[in-house]
Order: C-alpha cells, then structure tokens, then sequence
C-alpha cells in the first residue's frame, strides 16, 4: 500500500489499539505503536523512533522504501524494551483476528 493508505489505516485504529495487551498468551506484551513502513525496515523503523526520540516520518527519511511497499505494522514488547524482541504484526491482519475491533 502507499504511505498515505497505510497512514489513514494507523490513524484509523491508532488511539483504540496502543495500551492494549497483544493477546492472552502474552500479557506482559502491550501494544506500543502503530507505526508507517515495509516489513522489512519495521524493527529497524521502530529503534530509529524509540531510541532517537523521532517521529515516524523523521526516522522513515533514513530508510529507502518503495512507494508501494508501505503498511500500517502494530509494534508490541515488554517494557522496558532494551534489547528484547519486539512483535510486528500488520494492523489488518490484527483486526481480521480480532473482529471485535473493527473501527467503520
């Protein structure tokens, strides 16, 4: 998708999925961000945001992306995140799961 279709697609859910827990058989996983990419840059994206203190479009300028190959990737970790793993997962692929989610 295109940054402008991945960006109605966060802002769309962003405020009623950030401070969930990801799901049951995690739960001192949290849902921590929605944030603009591809797949590929996602972790490194999201270092760039966290440790950097930069916005998603600041930090998205240090990555090459292609116009078509942007989405709207949930990040979730334990707090604090150091150097741990963190779960990316795409916004429509967590509200397909999770019918009870779906915003009009």
């Amino acid at each position: 998708m295109t940054i402008a279709e991945a960006t109605l697609l966060r802002d769309r859910y962003v405020e009623k999925l950030v401070g969930m827990q990801y799901d049951s058989s995690r739960p001192d996983w949290a849902i921590k961000d929605i944030i603009i990419c591809d797949r590929a840059s996602a972790g490194d994206v999201y270092t760039k945001i966290f440790r950097d203190n930069l916005s998603n479009e600041e930090a998205l300028k240090f990555f090459s992306i292609k116009d078509d190959q942007y989405d709207a990737l949930i990040i979730a970790h334990p707090y604090p995140l150091n150097d741990g793993d963190i779960l990316v997962e795409s916004v429509e692929n967590y509200v397909s799961l999770n019918q009870v989610l779906k915003v009009d």
